[in-house]
């Protein structure tokens, strides 16, 4: 079982426990819960990125995007070949 598996499970529990309501979940009075901090479905300890490496990561993604369309723009077929089984 995967960690966002286990999150959504945590979740849906307790949702469950405060009768599927979002915003009893969200007030949820209850801290001594091994849950209550895993309520929302999302990891707590996961660190937010700053917006330097943000705009880092981002940049790099957006090149490997425009390289990788380069390197797989489709050709035509080679003398006009026809394609079989079509």
């Amino acid at each position: 079982m995967t960690k966002t598996q286990i999150l959504k499970l945590i979740r849906a529990h307790c949702l469950d426990c405060c009768c599927n309501s979002i915003k009893e979940v969200q007030e949820c009075p209850i801290v001594s819960c091994a849950l209550h901090d895993l309520r929302f479905g999302k990891d707590p300890s996961r660190k937010k990125m700053n917006p330097e490496d943000a705009k880092t990561l981002g940049e790099r993604l957006h090149k490997a995007r425009t390289e990788n369309k380069r390197t797989h723009t489709r050709t035509k077929n080679p003398a006009g070949s026809k394609l079989k089984g079509g």
